[in-house]
């Protein structure tokens, strides 16, 4: 699925949120496709109590993901999911060679389309012993700034759990900035869901999965994210999976030859030819060609591990199809699918010196804004311009944006005060739109469609006080410990209830961690002590602009 579609599923799912306390109001609902199953066992680790009292320090987890596509990327009833494999690794016609891949390339579309395809790779390590296994896919749901992995210590598909290496995770995300917790990334994608009855399957028992999945990365950000999982799974027995598709919606013709030229610049094991490759390829104007690989980022964290952890590798392509080839498929839209083995020379732990790459600083990896004064000004005129304007003469102003920063994509929470009194604040958390157009709808919401207060009136503009909050992703916390006062605001969701507190909203009113996630529960309609009980709560870092 490209990342277009994503970005549009994510609109529609997406709510404003309201972030001043008013003790009246509570938030709207979260949509359900956010929603974790109701009646899983919590994790016995996090009802541990910490110092405080009665208070635990441990947030309560979900144990289990539930499964979310079975019945609609692969069968639901386990005997059928089971004997639907087995034929398909049956059928196969790839030979084991030598020593197990160190990694493959799968893709990842409903098994009716994908399914024989997807087989070959995993004939190639049917029997096979691997301690670990890492799943490595697009997030096509959640906007993600990097790469996440989930809390949830196993995921459950019709043919029982795949117990998740918490251990390792938990390694990642101390290894690289890049890498962070988020479960909403993981609740409702297929990409590493739709290959884990062929692992239950073809693997000997005994594995477990690191599961991440990926946003939209540049080329040295991608290779940085290999480099990570090199270093964390360096003489460990690892099978590395890359999850992805190929070309989207061109004809069958031209998705052969798109297809072609990206598996032959796979075939060096470069990723600068990968990126390179694909850039030229989206560059030719191939009618409806959206993408070349929906897993680019994920393919090429992959081969840049690869190339860490082995000596010689060698990719080997062992089948190729379009969704053009299933009885009655589209020719004149197809999406390609390719798997892969790579093979080669495991060491005991890093092979060899890459070039270096820096590392990103917080405002790169999305962890925190830091805008420059300059670019901060322009915000807060564009955000008064649009409130004057839109409240005065019922139209929003035209806009000439002169810093680059402002078209970057940024959540933005504009907060509204009339004599210190809150008058507005509305926001959107997610990265969806380039800042300052998220600003402009947050001052228009703020200013117009708060609903816990009228629309301001056109003389009290110049009374207001305007205060815009950037903010950085959305990470999920395990722990009391991860929320610093001051710094970090708090998101809670738990089914259809959300709410959301900036980090100045602790400051103002004096709270301490408990008080501020008790008050964070409470601001999405649940019960304080929510956060005890299972409800997802994350923090964000922010940049305050003010007058």
């Amino acid at each position: 699925m490209p990342r277009i579609y994503a970005i549009a599923m994510w609109c529609i799912m997406l709510l404003h949120f309201g972030c001043g306390m008013r003790h009246t109001t509570s938030l709207p609902s979260q949509p359900s496709e956010l929603r974790h199953a109701k009646g899983e066992k919590l994790s016995s680790e996090a009802q541990v109590k910490a110092t405080a009292g009665a208070y635990t320090n441990m947030l309560a987890r979900p144990e289990v993901r539930p499964p979310a596509v079975c019945g609609l990327w692969y069968p639901e009833e386990p005997e059928r999911l089971k004997q639907t494999v087995l034929e398909l690794l049956s059928s196969a016609k790839t030979k084991r060679t030598g020593k197990p891949p160190i990694a493959l390339i799968v893709p990842h579309a409903g098994w009716k389309f994908c399914g024989q395809v997807a087989s070959e790779a995993y004939k190639a390590v049917e029997g096979c012993k691997y301690d670990i296994v890492l799943i490595i896919g697009p997030s096509h749901y959640f906007p993600l700034q990097g790469a996440a992995v989930p809390t949830a210590k196993s995921f459950m598909t019709p043919l029982g759990k795949v117990n998740v290496d918490t251990e390792h995770c938990e390694m990642l995300v101390k290894q690289c900035n890049l890498i962070y917790r988020n479960s909403l990334a993981h609740d409702q994608e297929h990409c590493i869901e739709s290959q884990l009855p062929f692992l239950q399957l073809a693997l000997a028992n005994g594995w477990k999965l690191i599961p991440i999945t990926t946003g939209e990365m540049s080329l040295e950000h991608s290779m940085l994210l290999g480099r990570a999982i090199a270093r964390v799974l360096a003489g460990k027995k690892a099978l590395l999976i890359a999850s992805s598709d190929m070309s989207h919606y061109p004809k069958s013709d031209d998705a052969i030859k798109v297809d072609r030229e990206i598996m032959n610049a796979l075939g060096t094991l470069s990723p600068e030819k990968v990126w390179q490759t694909n850039e030229q390829l989206l560059k030719r104007n191939i009618k409806n060609l959206e993408c070349t690989l929906c897993g680019l980022s994920a393919v090429i964290a992959v081969v840049e591990a690869v190339r860490m952890l082995c000596q010689s590798p060698r990719l080997e392509v062992l089948a190729y199809a379009n969704s053009g080839d299933v009885p009655g498929g589209d020719k004149e839209r197809v999406v390609g699918y390719m798997a892969a083995r790579i093979t080669g020379k495991v060491g005991a732990g890093i092979q060899g010196a890459s070039k270096p790459i820096r590392e990103p600083s917080l405002h790169e990896a999305h962890i925190k804004p830091q805008l420059s004064e300059g670019a901060c000004k322009e915000l807060m005129q564009i955000v008064k311009a649009t409130i004057r304007s839109v409240v005065k003469e019922r139209r929003q102003p035209k806009l000439q944006v002169n810093h680059k920063e402002l078209l970057e994509h940024w959540g933005v929470f504009v907060t509204l005060k009339e004599n210190g009194n809150l008058r507005g604040c509305i926001g959107v958390v997610e990265p969806i739109k380039p800042l300052y157009k998220a600003a402009v709808d947050a001052a228009i919401s703020a200013a117009l469609h708060d609903k816990r207060f009228e629309p301001v009136r056109p003389e009290e503009v110049e009374k207001l006080d305007v205060e815009v909050t950037v903010l950085g992703r959305l990470e999920e916390i395990v722990s009391l410990d991860e929320i610093e006062i001051g710094r970090h605001g708090l998101v809670v969701i738990s089914g259809k209830h959300s709410g959301l507190l900036l980090p100045q909203v602790a400051t103002e009113f004096g709270w301490d961690r408990v008080r501020f996630i008790e008050a964070t529960c409470e601001k999405a309609g649940l019960e304080k002590d929510a956060w005890k009980e299972g409800a997802i709560v994350l923090r964000f870092d922010a940049q305050v602009i003010s007058e």
